[in-house]
């Protein structure tokens, strides 16, 4: 497995290019993101069966938006998670639970996944506790 983590990998020039290389090299590559530079790449990505998307989002929407101090992320990136699925592409949702957090809020996201999970992609999630 090849991990595409940043920074930002979406506002990588080159990323088409590297996305097809890490994919010759693994049996898997996803790309982890906040999503908060989705469309501002011009070069397409491939939508291959081995390649997914790895998106940031903590908990629900106010919790989210607070762990990342700016109103109207989780929406983007929701949409975002929309989009790629639409294109074709495999989604999984990243979850961070910070110490302050109700464990519960973790909630929304795993039903998210499931109702994502449903038809021909997964809707994996991986879940991170921080303290």
């Amino acid at each position: 497995m090849v991990v595409l983590a940043g920074g930002e990998p979406l506002l990588h020039k080159d990323l088409p290019e590297i996305v097809r290389g890490a994919i010759a090299r693994a049996s898997s590559s996803p790309s982890c993101t906040n999503a908060l530079a989705a469309g501002k790449n011009d070069r397409p990505v491939p939508a291959e069966p081995y390649f997914n998307w790895s998106i940031h989002l903590d908990g629900d929407r106010q919790m989210h938006d607070k762990s990342v101090c700016q109103k109207g992320v989780y929406d983007r990136a929701v949409s975002a998670i929309r989009a790629a699925k639409q294109r074709g592409f495999r989604v999984n949702i990243n979850c961070t639970l910070f110490n302050d957090a109700d464990p519960r809020a973790g909630r929304p996201v795993f039903r998210r996944c499931q109702s994502a999970g449903r038809g021909r992609h997964n809707g994996l999630a991986g879940l991170c506790l921080r303290a």
